[in-house]
């Protein structure tokens, strides 16, 4: 798809467009795709997360990758912000908050993108 095409094509020799978002993320930031970016995403970010919604409703199942160089998603500082919740559970009714994680990274030797 067009987003694949987009995300794999060349800023330099070196550096990819998904290598230039990353350089953009603000240092206690996170990034996420909605595709299956685990491997890139760690080894790119120290911390990757990889989760799973195999009951959404589309095709399957709906993958979303998140990365971050501060932010370790096994140490979540969770936070309820009393937004209406369609799909997720409200914060009070998570009784496992890693229910949907499939990978996770702790990437001690991610590579520098730059």
């Amino acid at each position: 798809d067009l987003s694949e095409t987009v995300t794999s094509m060349s800023v330099t020799d070196k550096l990819d467009i998904l290598g230039a978002l990353a350089l953009l993320v603000k240092p206690d930031g996170i990034i996420l795709k909605n595709e299956v970016y685990f491997e890139s995403f760690a080894s790119m970010f120290k911390y990757s997360v990889m989760v799973n919604w195999y009951d959404n409703p589309i095709i399957c199942s709906q993958v979303m990758t998140m990365g971050s160089n501060t932010v370790d998603f096994l140490n979540p500082t969770l936070q309820d912000t009393d937004i209406e919740n369609l799909f997720i559970k409200p914060l009070k009714e998570i009784d496992d908050p890693f229910e949907y994680y499939h990978d996770y990274a702790n990437s001690v030797t991610s590579r520098p993108i730059c």
